[in-house]
């Protein structure tokens, strides 16, 4: 099984090591985790790099459940490490017109939204940890959705995954695997509610 520090660690040998930063690869062991701990929930049959039909225009989602050439399931995996004062104003607007989008073709999908962020204060960063918390508190406003209440551009689930990256040689890990049992919890639960009969998968 992979744990949330392998992933964190995946992620600090190809942005910090090997020195890739925008590898297509540096989230793949995270994909791989947020796949593990959903079918371990009963949620099997998963994808990666999808491209789904949205209403206006198509995006890549990191990891899919799709039945019936539905999506059921989408999550978005995003990694913000530098910049954070020039990055994290545009993310959740982004995040939100995506977001829309696709439940304008798809009111039923669930969506989930995982960021890493770093926590270590450097000179181009000085303020990562105020940058940090003012993107937790977007993505908790936004985050919740569920029936009847469908509102666009809203998400079911959303976790900032927090660590000290730059400038460790070893990356420390702020975020539990508790808070992150909460976040998948949240999508089964959705799941659960939405496509399961008397506790078996409606596929």
């Amino acid at each position: 099984m992979t744990s949330l520090e392998n992933a964190i660690e995946f992620l600090h040998d190809k942005v910090y090591v090997q020195e890739k930063p925008t590898s297509p690869k540096r989230m793949d062991e995270m994909a791989e985790y947020v796949i593990e701990a959903l079918e371990s929930r009963g949620i099997e049959g998963w994808e990666t790099e999808v491209k789904l039909d949205a209403f206006a225009r198509d995006k890549q989602w990191d990891v899919v459940h799709v039945v019936d050439g539905k999506p059921r399931v989408a999550i978005s995996l995003k990694s913000i490490l530098r910049n954070l004062a020039g990055t994290v104003p545009n993310r959740t607007d982004d995040l939100i017109g995506e977001v829309a989008d696709l439940q304008m073709r798809y009111p039923e999908v669930i969506v989930g939204y995982v960021v890493i962020m770093d926590l270590a204060e450097t000179d181009r960063d000085p303020n990562a940890s105020k940058w940090v918390s003012r993107m937790d508190s977007r993505l908790e406003s936004i985050s919740g959705r569920q029936p009847p209440f469908w509102g666009r551009g809203t998400i079911e689930a959303s976790e900032v995954i927090k660590a000290k990256l730059q400038g460790y040689s070893d990356p420390e890990v702020m975020t539990s695997e508790d808070e992150m049992a909460a976040f998948f919890e949240t999508i089964d639960e959705q799941y659960d509610e939405r496509f399961r009969v008397d506790g078996y998968s409606n596929r």
